[in-house]
């Protein structure tokens, strides 16, 4: 299989398709021209926060989100439509935000934003 083929079914695979003519991706709601597309973004996102009183959770309980997304940064400033978006999200009720482990998102989302930038011709920037 060769790297362009291995791309796609990578892509396809998250239901991201290249049109007929190889100069756009088809994502289920719009379609993106690579001429549109000025670089493929990782951004990687942690957020913290703890859990308030008459909630489901015990007042105090910590939380640690961490969300890693792959954009495809266009010429058109009023969206960047998101090829993947990953996230974990993890509770504490001793009140110290949980540890967590990015290191399997991340991986996947650069194998997914590297193949974009492949087939598109554009540099990934990371931006974590």
């Amino acid at each position: 299989m060769s790297p362009q083929l291995g791309d796609l079914t990578l892509l396809e695979s998250l239901q991201v398709q290249v049109d007929t003519d190889g100069e756009a991706f088809m994502l289920p709601t719009v379609r993106v021209p690579f001429s549109s597309v000025m670089q493929v973004a990782l951004i990687r996102e942690q957020r913290t926060g703890s859990v308030g009183a008459n909630k489901r959770d015990p007042a105090g309980t910590a939380w640690r989100e961490i969300v890693v997304e792959v954009k495809l940064v266009t010429d058109d400033r009023m969206a960047d439509p998101t090829l993947l978006g990953l996230g974990v999200r993890s509770y504490a009720t001793d009140g110290s935000a949980p540890a967590l482990d990015d290191a399997p998102l991340l991986q996947r989302a650069r194998a997914v934003a590297e193949a974009a930038g492949r087939i598109c011709g554009k540099k990934v920037v990371d931006k974590r």
